[in-house]
């Protein structure tokens, strides 16, 4: 029973990431030093980009954007629970037998608990990079290119 509600609380934490954010937000600076913070994406031209922030459109022509960012959040206390209930999991799941076996199962659960939730904040680091394109020095052509990727992932 507990190996079950251990699995289940792994696979709604694993997938709650699922009911997140939607949409990425972005900071555009362009060229002369405007910052466009907090914007989605809406739609490009041969000439320009339409971006959306507080409700508000704004067409960046393509050959001023400087650069883009996309700041992810933290991932390490979404890694810290899904490693530990992992980790409470396979502690749950691993059975000794002998004089202290209670005793001995409830320690190594504790412990491949916390080495789960160690891993998976370590694991959560580093999955939470930054998007960062610099577009100062590519040509028209290139910044299309790019942007249509953005766009697209």
């Amino acid at each position: 029973m507990k190996l079950l509600l251990f699995t289940v609380l792994f696979f709604i934490v694993a997938h709650s990431g699922l009911l997140g954010q939607k949409y990425k937000m972005w900071q555009i600076i362009t060229n002369s030093g405007v910052v466009y913070p907090y914007v989605t994406i809406q739609n490009q031209t041969a000439d320009s980009l339409y971006v959306n922030g507080c409700n508000v459109t704004s067409a960046i022509h393509i050959d001023a954007i400087k650069s883009i960012r996309h700041e992810r959040e933290s991932r390490i206390g979404m890694g810290f629970l899904i490693g530990a209930a992992g980790g409470g999991a396979i502690g749950l799941s691993t059975k000794s037998s002998g004089y202290f076996s209670e005793e001995r199962d409830f320690l190594s659960t504790i412990l491949y608990t916390v080495i789960g939730g160690f891993l998976g904040s370590i694991i959560g680091g580093i999955s939470g990079a930054d998007e960062f394109y610099d577009m100062e020095r590519i040509n028209h052509q290139q910044k299309l290119v790019l942007l249509a990727k953005i766009r697209n992932n």
